[in-house]
């Protein structure tokens, strides 16, 4: 579906967890740096998004939300449905509550847009994750959210494992992030998957521009491309080479009328901050340059839902700067 407004979309969306993206793999230690540095992140790249007009989409794990020792709202009941999440909360306290993140993004002087990563970070298909548990993940996330006047229209599913859309749909979500339409997600197995991305990166290509389609009421807005950490096998890919890809497919959004869906974690950036954050740069001075001549505009995904439903549906508003 060809995107209304004439001109491309820049959406950038932030899968924003801190510990709560580990407890899947039975532990955090081997992150703590990251999470360390991870506060340090969001400052800097909200800085960045004050420089250059950018709108990003953070995608919140509700139970960040809360402070350390807050209790959850009474409709929560709880960390998870049914008891077959046992959440670990062991470690650092500023590993698992981040409310003070959740306030400097809305204390951004460029509008931005708090989403939502599910609750306890949980992943469809994994044990205990059923329709009941969804919902109720679901729930708790916009209680949480709606005692801080935060209306989460917009979802990212942990790791990308998206399911029970009739779900998402029913609890009031107008848009969700779907997969990524690169050949790399056709590469069986999680090892051939990893050789693929970092051939793919080295390939003088432009990542996917995608278009957002309307799905029985609810709007998918795939990813274009990750914008990897320096860990693992990922530290092999130069910074220049993520650039690189990112401005061929900005360019190729704002010349075709589709989006560039860039997407990160705060604490993957953390991993190497001050590259990262200025390979990040590189990408956003061409995006501004591009904008300038009209080219291309940054939005949220709730912005790119209103493009497609109309704004009668899609009808949230981004989080402006506190008064």
């Amino acid at each position: 579906m060809t995107q209304q407004g004439g001109n491309g979309s820049f959406v950038f969306s932030l899968d924003t967890e801190l510990a709560w993206g580990s407890v899947h793999q039975g532990g955090y230690a081997s992150h703590e740096g990251e999470f360390d540095r991870t506060r340090y992140v969001v400052e800097r790249l909200l800085r960045l998004f004050e420089r250059y007009e950018i709108r990003g989409t953070w995608a919140v794990v509700g139970k960040l939300m809360l402070a350390d020792g807050e209790p959850e709202p009474a409709s929560v009941n709880g960390a998870s449905h049914n008891g077959h999440f046992q959440w670990r909360s062991a470690g650092e306290d500023h590993f698992w509550h981040a409310p003070d993140i959740v306030e400097q993004i809305r204390s951004c002087a460029v509008p931005q847009e708090i989403g939502s990563h599910n609750y306890t970070h949980m992943i469809m298909g994994r044990p205990g994750s059923s329709p009941e548990g969804f919902d109720h993940e679901l729930k708790a996330s916009k209680a949480v959210a709606g005692e801080r006047d935060i209306e989460l229209k917009s979802f990212v599913y942990p790791r990308n494992e998206v399911g029970y859309l009739d779900v998402l749909a029913r609890n009031g979500f107008t848009s969700y992030r779907g997969v990524a339409p690169s050949w790399t997600w056709r590469v069986p197995g999680t090892i051939g998957k990893r050789i693929a991305r970092l051939a793919d990166h080295f390939m003088p290509t432009a990542a996917p521009v995608v278009q957002a389609t309307n799905e029985n009421g609810i709007v998918n807005i795939p990813a274009s491309y990750s914008y990897l950490h320096r860990t693992g096998w990922a530290k092999y890919v130069p910074i220049g080479a993520r650039v690189r890809k990112s401005m061929r497919t900005m360019r190729k959004a704002a010349s075709s009328v589709g989006i560039f869906h860039l997407w990160t974690h705060p604490f993957n950036i953390a991993s190497d901050p001050e590259n990262l954050l200025g390979g990040l740069e590189r990408i956003f001075q061409e995006y501004k340059r591009l904008n300038d001549s009209g080219l291309i505009q940054s939005r949220t995904m709730t912005e790119v839902a209103e493009q497609v439903m109309g704004p009668a549906v899609a009808k949230a508003e981004p989080i402006h700067a506190k008064s």
